[in-house]
């Protein structure tokens, strides 16, 4: 997207940053690895303190903060555009996928309560219209996204960038933004200060990590980092969403975005990936529930070493072939999986700047 509507368009290849869609490549297949473990987990199907449970945990520590703090980064140009501009944007690119994927949510659970790890109780139609303040399952990240751009656009316009920065810290070190209900209250004032440092960076954080002199020791030390600080985290038991794991959160991020940054060839697999996050990550669930759901429940399936690759394959897959299959015949839109995907001079894509699974 332009910065303004009124100004001259310029080329896709120009508006667009290959760094940032591999990283949210990255970031959507950390989401699939993790959701697919902790749904093993939470079916008996992993045990707690297991290998592979800890190799979720550690993921957990940074792969939403991370999406968060990509979301914010191409707002400030977003908030440059007219109210009338942004809020429309913002219904249709965010909106509606939340509206459509969140209903779709609401009655998968309610439809396959008997099979689900978190069955639904005393089920009603009310249901479907409480999508509107409390979103379903892992549905809270596009509702949480949607606040931060509405409430963004006129804090930047009020108080300016550094101000948001400030706000967005003291909502994470209240103590409200860990004990608040409902649930999606301390969850948007925990990653609220994500998103803001992606505000307050903007696109230009990719120039600064290029400058990076020695990124191999810098890799290796954000590594390190982030390994002893989850380690530490795990081996205590705080939660993933914690204060004391901040600092693998900022590590962990780090160690995705450094050399990604620096990077004059990004793979094209994390690209296509990261170009597509949005449908993946409003469809992946579906498919790993439904089919760790079909080897468990149905097929009497237990050994992780058969479902695991199943239910990877399934979570990217599916999805893809969904959105893909859709935007052949022009129904990405109306179907709520956001804007068509299309090849540029051979090379490119067009997508809208700045949207994750939009995680």
């Amino acid at each position: 997207m332009s910065d303004r509507e009124n100004e001259p368009q310029a080329p896709v290849a120009d508006r667009r940053l290959d760094w940032v869609d591999g990283a949210k490549g990255v970031g959507i297949a950390l989401v699939i690895y993790g959701h697919a473990i902790s749904g093993m987990r939470d079916a008996g199907l992993l045990s707690f303190g297991g290998g592979w449970v800890a190799s979720g945990y550690f993921i957990y520590t940074f792969h939403m903060p991370l999406f968060f703090f990509l979301s914010g980064l191409f707002v400030r140009r977003r908030a440059a555009r007219p109210q009338a501009t942004f809020l429309r944007s913002l219904l249709v690119d965010l909106g509606w996928p939340y509206l459509v994927w969140a209903l779709i949510c609401a009655l998968s659970m309610a439809l396959a309560a008997r099979y689900a790890n978190r069955p639904v109780e005393h089920w009603s139609f009310m249901e479907l219209v409480a999508v509107l303040w409390r979103p379903p399952g892992y549905m809270w990240f596009l509702f949480a996204l949607i606040a931060y751009h509405l409430a963004t656009y006129y804090l930047l316009r009020w108080l300016g960038k550094w101000a948001l920065l400030v706000i967005s810290v003291c909502a994470y070190t209240l103590p409200v933004a860990r004990e608040a209900d409902p649930k999606i209250l301390w969850i948007g004032l925990h990653f609220f200060l994500f998103y803001a440092a992606g505000v307050c960076t903007g696109p230009e954080i990719g120039r600064s990590l290029a400058l990076i002199k020695r990124p191999a020791p810098a890799g290796i030390g954000v590594a390190a980092v982030w390994a002893a600080a989850s380690a530490w985290a795990y081996s205590h038991g705080a939660y993933y969403w914690a204060p004391t794991v901040l600092t693998a959160a900022v590590a962990g991020s780090a160690l995705v975005l450094i050399p990604l940054a620096r990077l004059r060839n990004v793979s094209p697999i994390l690209i296509y990936l990261g170009r597509r996050s949005l449908p993946l990550y409003l469809m992946h669930v579906l498919f790993i529930s439904g089919a760790r759901i079909a080897l468990d429940k149905l097929l009497g399936v237990h050994e992780v070493a058969l479902i695991l690759p199943v239910l990877l394959l399934v979570g990217f897959s599916g999805p893809l072939l969904v959105f893909e299959t859709a935007d052949r015949i022009g129904l990405t839109r109306i179907a709520g999986l956001g804007p068509s995907v299309r090849r540029v001079d051979g090379k490119r894509m067009r997508s809208v700047e700045g949207q994750v699974p939009a995680v």
